[in-house]
Order: C-alpha cells, then sequence, then structure tokens
C-alpha cells in the first residue's frame, strides 16, 4: 500500500509533479498532498495512484502491512532497477540530533 515516503520517492523518480501525478491518476491534487503530510485517503485514491506510477513503470513494492520501497519495472514486468527501500525510523532515533527530540 502506498505511503508518503514511496509515493514521493516514486514522483520524484518519474520527475512528477503532483500536478502530473494528479492528471495521471485522476486524484485531486489536495488528495495527493494529504497522503504525503500522511494524512489517510481513501483506498480506490491510493489504488489510482499505484495503477498511475504502474502505468508508467514504478511499481510500490509492500510486505502486506507497508510500503517497502518503490522499483522501476520493463513493460513485462521484469524488475530492472531497484530505487529505494526504506523503513520508517522515529526522528529522536537519529544519529546527531542534538536535542534528540522529533522534527515538528
Amino acid at each position: 500500500m502506498i505511503d508518503a515516503p514511496t509515493c514521493r520517492a516514486a514522483r520524484a523518480f518519474l520527475n512528477w509533479t503532483a500536478r502530473n501525478l494528479a492528471a495521471k491518476s485522476g486524484v485531486p491534487m489536495s488528495k495527493i498532498f494529504d497522503l504525503e503530510r500522511n494524512r489517510p485517503i481513501d483506498e480506490p485514491d491510493r489504488i489510482a495512484l499505484e495503477a498511475a506510477f504502474r502505468t508508467h513503470g514504478v511499481v510500490i513494492d509492500d510486505d502486506g502491512t507497508r510500503a517497502t520501497g518503490v522499483r522501476t519495472v520493463t513493460t513485462g514486468g521484469t524488475r530492472h532497477h531497484a530505487l529505494l527501500v526504506r523503513h520508517a525510523v522515529e526522528p529522536a532515533l537519529l544519529p546527531g540530533r542534538p536535542d534528540n527530540a522529533p522534527s515538528p
């Protein structure tokens, strides 16, 4: 299931603005911004976003409960290049934070 970091990563990989993604997915920009700000959006909108990315060769990987990364695929569906694999990290756990507190 697509989440904020994977949506931003997939848009960046395709060099798409939110306006581009909205045009290609049919999902309003306001919903895209909601998703990218970790606000809830409807499941049909999530599906439409993933379908738009998939149509243009970018697939959102998941482990069944959360997104785990973004990868490109060839037209035949064969894995071609891994773009990102990430897991959420609490800001307070990041090394080098002087206040060791979550950012706003």
